[in-house]
């Protein structure tokens, strides 16, 4: 079911909220299926790719990209320590005026705040996993009280 709760952009959700999807105690991410999911869905892909959070639980939010050959993410920054994984394909990482290419089986890490885009190659798809920092300094408060 999709949720029709907008989106900060205000679009339509185009698929269930994270939390609908639900994570219990541990959780099992089957990734052959969620990139399955995503390259078979019926609305085009936006800049080239699809993605979907596949689990967000404070600090931690990994998302599931399939690029089309081309697709990108523009210059972009997190509030969180990010990694990039690629499971097949290739991917450009361009940071600071250079080009990080990133074959399967790499990951990149980028310390917070450092702006980078992201352009594949060929098709590909990625794992993206961000440690938010605000999530983790909270925690650190809260565990030194």
């Amino acid at each position: 079911m999709i949720d029709p709760t907008p989106v900060p952009n205000g679009a339509p959700r185009l698929r269930d909220h994270p939390v609908a999807r639900g994570i219990g105690d541990n959780q099992i991410l089957h990734l052959a299926h969620a990139v399955n999911h995503l390259v078979n869905e019926v609305h085009p892909a936006i800049h080239g790719h699809r993605q979907i959070t596949l689990f967000r639980q404070a600090p931690v939010t990994l998302v599931l990209f399939v690029f089309d050959a081309g697709g990108e993410l523009p210059n972009h920054v997190a509030q969180g320590i990010v990694s990039i994984q690629v499971l097949n394909g290739r991917l450009s990482i361009q940071i600071a005026g250079n080009d990080h290419r990133l074959d399967p089986g790499q990951i990149l890490v980028l310390n917070p705040s450092i702006a980078h885009s992201v352009r594949a190659e060929i098709t590909s798809t990625m794992l993206l996993t961000i440690h938010h920092m605000e999530s983790i300094s909270m925690a650190q408060t809260t565990v030194e009280s």
